[in-house]
């Protein structure tokens, strides 16, 4: 259709347009029926089931130089499920080498080692529907562990998401420890960390102590808690300086429970000097025990016997052999480095070693004997 309009003395043709209502294969067109189409009208269309639009916006009536078109052209195409080819890393499916499928048609989404897909799996198996989506997801993730969350471990919210393997300290709240002693927990192929559960209560079970009766026996005891026990007749506490008690604790009884014979005796006192053995918690009447004192110095006695319960008196004195050096003289811009004492035994050595900027002029090692240092000390000049 052709207009004309006079302006300015000068004639402007205008070429009116129209669409018509097109022919869709596997599709219609929708609304309120038409016979013909305005330019830059929009046609509303749909496509059968199985089928979909072509383009992503609406058709438009468009003049194309002196004719009209439908931009872009209605059309219905058969509806595709597209996989990516090459499959990305981690992910194989099946079958293989294809990534164009009909609805209905099922592919086998297979995550390699150390990934997973939809709902943790390592393998899912995914259908095309009508709307040319999957019916879950086709992508493989990583795995990893989230942060637990235990109210019983100490200071959560440091631990943060952690990948397959990688493993993370923690310790347990106050009467709770580690499951495992080493107290490293490990992101596992589930997305859970192990060991499960994290964190275990503390508890002791109730110790069988020999000669004693326990007041009020539980078969276990929790964190902190306390048992107290008494000896039997004829008996007595391994320890006559502690109390007929002990506590539950991380590592177990606080201490070592039993009772003895009132004729025995218990553990050797200290003695200073000597060299520490591993001795019994109980001796029996009249056990006579050997002991050893460090080197340069000697006992008279060196034994100790078990008598009625006591161990006799007098116990063992390791003192130092031959006669003891006081202190070692001052040297002026030196220093020894050996622990300060109030006497040095027979055969003790001391070095010296000048300041820096400061040579040494004599023997730079002294030696204990008799009572004296000898060679006379060195200077540093």
């Amino acid at each position: 259709m052709m207009t004309n309009h006079l302006f300015n003395s000068v004639l402007i043709q205008f070429t009116v347009i129209k669409c018509y209502a097109p022919e869709i294969a596997n599709g219609a067109v929708t609304g309120p029926p038409k016979e013909d189409y305005n330019e830059d009208d929009i046609l509303r269309y749909s496509c059968n089931p199985r089928y979909m639009k072509s383009q992503g916006r609406a058709p438009r009536c468009t003049k194309m130089v002196n004719r009209a078109i439908w931009s872009p052209t209605p059309e219905c195409e058969e509806v595709k499920c597209s996989l990516s080819l090459p499959p990305t890393r981690g992910i194989s499916y099946t079958p293989a080498g294809r990534n164009l499928f009909l609805p209905d048609e099922r592919v086998t989404v297979t995550c390699a080692s150390g990934f997973w897909i939809f709902s943790k799996k390592s393998e899912q198996i995914v259908t095309c529907k009508e709307d040319g989506k999957w019916s879950s997801s086709t992508d493989c993730e990583p795995i990893t562990c989230d942060d637990p969350r235990d109210p019983l471990v100490s200071s959560p919210y440091r631990w943060q998401r952690g990948q397959l393997g990688e493993t993370h300290s923690y310790s347990c709240k106050s009467g709770f420890k580690t499951t495992n002693a080493r107290g490293v927990a490990t992101c596992t192929s589930d997305g859970s960390w192990t060991p499960h559960p994290l964190c275990e209560e503390i508890t002791c079970d109730k110790p069988d102590i020999p000669n004693a009766v326990i007041d009020d026996p539980k078969t276990r005891y929790k964190y902190n808690e306390q048992l107290t026990y008494e000896c039997k007749r004829n008996y007595e506490l391994l320890d006559s300086t502690t109390r007929p008690a002990a506590t539950c604790t991380t590592n177990g009884w606080t201490r070592t429970l039993g009772c003895k014979d009132k004729s025995k005796c218990g553990k050797i006192p200290v003695i200073p000097k000597t060299i520490k053995v591993t001795h019994h918690e109980v001796y029996n009447n009249r056990e006579t025990v050997q002991i050893h004192c460090k080197d340069g110095y000697s006992s008279k006695n060196m034994k100790i016997q078990c008598k009625n319960g006591e161990w006799q008196a007098p116990l063992p004195a390791c003192k130092p052999q031959g006669v003891p050096c006081d202190p070692p003289p001052k040297v002026e811009n030196a220093i020894v480095k050996i622990p300060y004492q109030n006497e040095y035994i027979e055969g003790f050595d001391v070095n010296y070693e000048c300041r820096k900027t400061f040579e040494i002029e004599g023997l730079q090692e002294i030696t204990c004997e008799n009572g004296n240092w000898t060679p006379p000390p060195p200077t540093c000049k």
